[in-house]
């Protein structure tokens, strides 16, 4: 999968260094944050105890039709 994700966006990196290569925007500098990690197994199981859904579907499709591919 983290193949298919670094061939999908190879075309728009390439975009970029020759963009970043003419003189182009270089884009903004972002302060920087503290890791966050993903919700883990007890966050997942704390919210379904609860009758809460962190993740579903709906977020599938939502980063489908953003562009994303699920593999």
């Amino acid at each position: 999968m983290a193949r298919a994700l670094l061939l999908a966006r190879a075309g728009l990196f390439l975009q970029v260094l020759d963009e970043i290569a003419d003189g182009g925007e270089r884009g903004l500098e972002a302060p920087l944050t503290p890791y966050r990690p993903f919700t883990g197994h007890a966050d997942l199981a704390a919210a379904a105890k609860h009758g809460g859904r962190l993740t579903g579907w709906s977020d599938f499709q939502a980063a489908r039709q953003l562009g994303g591919a699920m593999l």
